[in-house]
Order: structure tokens, then C-alpha cells, then sequence
């Protein structure tokens, strides 16, 4: 993830933005006494879905998380989920190509946590007050003696920080201080979709995803489904597809009937009725255009 290699002096100036990253790298800071601030877009935890669930690795992550403290570290093995690991992989017509489940100390090396869980063992180990909820950053402006003034959306301008952490994702407002390099689109638009409650629901979806994640590929398509710890399935429909997909294929994208017509009738057409299942069981769809940076892009260290 990250590593502190020097030390900061001018620590009561420092703003750390994002999600479990920036949230990470707070808690490493605080736990050495680096005061810190987060500005979070979200106005409260509770604002939206966090997505599916992460890996945490053992050299990676798992360091990160204990490097912050060893009651930080406790709560993420309380909410692992070394079933997680499992992964199914099937063709188009249902067949199992790989079936592999990791056991005992190897499975602990990679586990699996919901997002929105390790959010939350994230923002309760944070100090009090910390977190600014509902800012969003438009705009970091360097001023006089190296410092930079943070400009919100709300009109509201936080000055003076020696400081600027950017962890706000592919549309960060931080990363062009650094590089003119700007994201651009993947080849790839996701469709997420929720089964709430699937083994009790759809027993026979439950036992096709198994324990983990099962993922269906063929075509330049892909269906991905993987089991979160309250119950559910996230199901991800992965398209390579031209950037304007969406607004040429005349599709209204918020109703979920319609989206599943669209999906079956054309991206799916042929695929085993199991993975059809997935795609009918869920609630409405979110639709990702997936952007990315270039590939090795790098930038010159700049202070502040």
C-alpha cells in the first residue's frame, strides 16, 4: 500500500482524502503521532453502498492495517473471511473450468472483507473529529511558502497545509499538481447488481457462487458474482464495449427489466440459464464505465 519513509515536522497541517487508503494512512499517522485530517466526500458513512468486499494480502495490506494498532489489527481478523478465497471459474454453458478453495494458514494470507465493514473498523479507530464529512474537494491551490489551500465544492477554502495526501480515486483533484496524464476509458463498462439474502431466496444461485466468487467468461464478456459476509451477492456484468455503449444502445439504464431484456437478448444470448438467473434475481443495476490511468505512468516527486 504505502510506507512512511520520513518524517513529517510541520504535522498539524496534513489532510488525507478518500476511502480505505486515505483512511488507512490516517490511523499510521495518528498511531505516530502525526496529527491529521480526512476530508470525505460522502456526508456520512451511511450515505451509500460500499461496494463488494476487498483481499487483504499478508505482505500488504495485512501490514498496513497492523502497523496502525494492534486493536485496529484484532477487528480485522474478527471480520475476515477466510471462505472468501474460494473461486469458481465456468464457461458459457455452466461448466466448472476451476474450482479452487484455499484452507487454514494459506487462506488467512489472502482473506476477504466487505468493503463497508472494513470502512467502519476504519472511521471507529480514527481520532474523534478527524473525519470532515460531506467535502468535496474541487480544487488544491499551492500558495506562498510551499503550502496549498484546499477550495470545496460548498465554497469553503481550508488553508495552508504543508501537506496534500491524495486518496480520492481515478478523478482526483490532487493527482494534477503532480501530472498532466489524465484517465481515460478502459475498453471495459461493469453493470452491478445485488441478490439480497440468496441462500434462503435462491438456494441454487447460492450453491452455484459457492463460498466466495464464481465468475463466468466467454466473448469478451465476463459475469462475476462474489458472496459478501451480510448474506448477499454482488453480481458484476463486465463488457467490452465502445465508451458511448450506454447512450447508443437506447437502453433506459435505471430500469432493471429493461436492462435485463438488453442483457440477455444481446450480451448474454446463449449463456446457460444459471448465470441468466443472476442477472433476473437482482435489484436495479449500476452502471461503471470503467477509466484508467496508462499503464506504468509515473511523475516527479514534488514537494508538499
Amino acid at each position: 500500500m504505502f510506507s512512511l519513509k520520513y518524517r513529517i515536522r510541520h504535522s498539524t497541517h496534513l489532510v488525507s482524502l478518500g476511502g480505505p487508503g486515505g483512511l488507512t494512512l490516517a490511523l499510521l499517522l495518528q498511531h505516530n503521532k502525526i496529527a491529521c485530517t480526512v476530508f470525505e466526500l460522502d456526508p456520512s458513512r451511511e450515505t451509500r453502498s460500499q461496494g463488494g468486499s476487498l483481499d487483504i494480502q499478508h505482505n500488504l495490506g495485512q501490514e498496513a492495517l497492523r502497523a496502525a494498532g494492534e486493536d485496529v489489527f484484532a477487528q480485522f481478523r474478527k471480520h475476515m473471511r477466510v471462505e472468501g478465497t474460494a473461486m469458481k471459474i465456468l464457461n458459457i454453458k455452466g461448466d466448472i473450468v476451476m474450482d479452487h478453495v484455499e484452507e487454514g494458514e494459506k487462506a488467512e494470507k489472502n482473506p476477504e472483507i466487505d468493503r463497508k465493514v472494513l470502512r467502519d473498523i476504519l472511521v471507529d479507530s480514527v481520532e474523534p473529529g478527524s473525519i470532515k464529512w460531506g467535502r468535496k474537494l474541487v480544487r488544491v491551490a499551492p500558495v506562498a511558502n510551499d503550502k496549498f489551500d484546499l477550495h470545496f465544492a460548498d465554497g469553503v477554502v481550508e488553508e495552508g497545509y504543508d501537506l496534500v495526501i491524495g486518496a480520492e480515486g481515478t478523478w482526483s483533484r490532487v493527482r494534477p499538481l503532480l501530472t498532466d496524464v489524465k484517465p481515460y476509458y478502459s475498453g471495459i463498462t461493469c453493470l452491478e447488481t445485488r441478490i439480497e439474502d440468496v441462500d434462503t431466496k435462491f438456494p441454487d444461485i447460492g450453491a452455484r457462487v459457492g463460498r466466495g466468487s464464481c465468475c463466468q467468461f466467454g466473448e469478451s464478456k465476463g459475469l462475476m458474482a462474489q458472496r459478501n459476509g451480510d448474506g448477499s451477492v454482488r453480481v458484476y456484468v463486465m463488457l467490452r464495449v465502445p465508451e458511448d455503449y450506454l447512450q447508443t444502445r437506447g437502453v433506459d439504464w435505471e430500469n432493471r427489466e429493461l436492462v435485463v431484456e438488453e442483457l440477455m437478448k444481446n450480451e448474454v444470448k446463449g449463456w446457460d440459464e444459471g448465470g441468466h438467473e443472476w442477472l433476473k434475481r437482482g435489484g436495479n443495476f449500476t452502471v461503471r464505465p470503467l477509466y484508467m490511468l496508462p499503464v506504468g505512468v509515473e511523475w516527479t516527486t514534488r514537494s508538499g
